[in-house]
């Protein structure tokens, strides 16, 4: 039974006992229907008219709780990237960045591409280097006002002229998709070795020379071309964790002549 209909046959129950109780007790409920009255009729328009009950108090110690572990996160995410601008301004004092976040990207981050908020408005063009601090992550491949498409270093279709510690022993890196990339050396160079660093070689593209790419993660074997060896390489950004990277603008070639092998002050 439902608030509505319950009022109305405790009004009618009452009226009936008015013709067969004792005059006593009939002024008691006279006293009870008067002081009540009141409450009935609010109770009855509330029914009618769908009205809710107030609710509960809410717990603003929880809520506070929860804007100020959020903003401790924001604070951490803000520190660390700070930190990798002051790493890569004094391991690259010669070249201009920009700082950007990713907007779009695949959830594994096995796709070939990210987008990045920042575009020709910023100074960003195709062919510039994005970086996670030291390390290269891919190049920019298209731009929009406020937008640009980056390729990944685990793209197939990324190339990057590389060298292989400090033997200066060259190589490219090439992706090969599913989040991996390979070292490929040319006229059966045979003096890399398993764990030695790949870094940017600065030749013949806009990528500025000693980015750290990664490591030789075995041995080079015999390539899937003639005359050629070739290693996986263990990258050295976080690639399934990028949120905020760096853009290099527009290396000059003085830029590129000063950060190569050799001549980067380090």
């Amino acid at each position: 039974m439902t608030k509505k209909s319950l009022i109305p046959a405790i009004l009618i129950a009452l009226a009936l006992a008015l013709y067969v109780l004792p005059s006593s007790v009939l002024e008691h409920w006279r006293l009870f229907l008067y002081s009540n009255l009141t409450r009935l009729k609010s109770l009855t328009e509330e029914t009618e008219t769908g009205g809710a009950i107030p609710a509960a108090p809410v717990n603003h110690a929880e809520e506070l709780r929860d804007l100020l572990l959020q903003k401790d996160a924001e604070i951490s995410s803000l520190r660390l990237r700070l930190q990798r601008v002051a790493e890569v301004r004094e391991y690259l004092p010669k070249l201009q960045f920009v700082t950007a976040e990713i907007i779009h990207a695949d959830r594994n981050f096995k796709a070939d591409y990210v987008i990045i908020d920042c575009g020709d408005s910023d100074g960003v063009a195709p062919g510039d280097a994005v970086l996670q601090g030291q390390a290269l992550v891919g190049e920019v491949a298209r731009t929009g006002a406020r937008a640009s498409t980056v390729l990944l270093l685990t793209s197939p279709g990324s190339l990057v002229a590389a060298r292989v510690g400090k033997s200066r022993v060259l190589c490219s890196v090439i992706g090969v998709g599913n989040g991996k990339a390979k070292a490929v050396f040319y006229g059966g160079e045979k003096s890399a070795v398993k764990g030695q660093e790949v870094m940017s070689s600065g030749l013949l593209e806009k990528i500025p020379a000693d980015l750290l790419i990664g490591a030789l993660a075995e041995d080079p074997r015999e390539g899937s071309e003639p005359n050629t060896l070739e290693a996986e390489v263990t990258l050295r950004a976080a690639m399934d964790s990028l949120e905020d990277v760096l853009v290099v603008k527009n290396a000059s070639a003085a830029d590129q002549e000063e950060l190569k092998p050799g001549k980067a002050g380090r």
